[in-house]
């Protein structure tokens, strides 16, 4: 019973991560909430891998290897 819940855990890690959008970054701020007059989190350089956590309307909240924010959409082209 042991050996195939672990196989059933290892199948839907493996399908969670199938299901996990990427997209490149064109670079610019990263911000704290969806607004162009949000605070400032940090800035990201053109052409880095981000993983899409969510949307709402024209932005998206992107995850880098070491920080994560709002962006406008249309600086994330989307990969699968």
């Amino acid at each position: 019973l042991i050996c195939c819940s672990g196989i059933l855990l290892c199948a839907v890690s493996f399908a969670a991560a199938l299901l996990q959008t990427h997209g490149i970054f064109e670079g610019g701020s990263l911000r704290s909430v969806p607004e162009q007059s949000s605070g400032i989190v940090s800035e990201m350089e053109s052409g880095h891998r981000v993983r899409i956590a969510d949307s709402a309307g024209e932005w998206t909240y992107i995850e880098g290897s070491t920080v994560s924010g709002w962006v406008p959409s249309d600086t994330v082209i989307v990969i699968h």
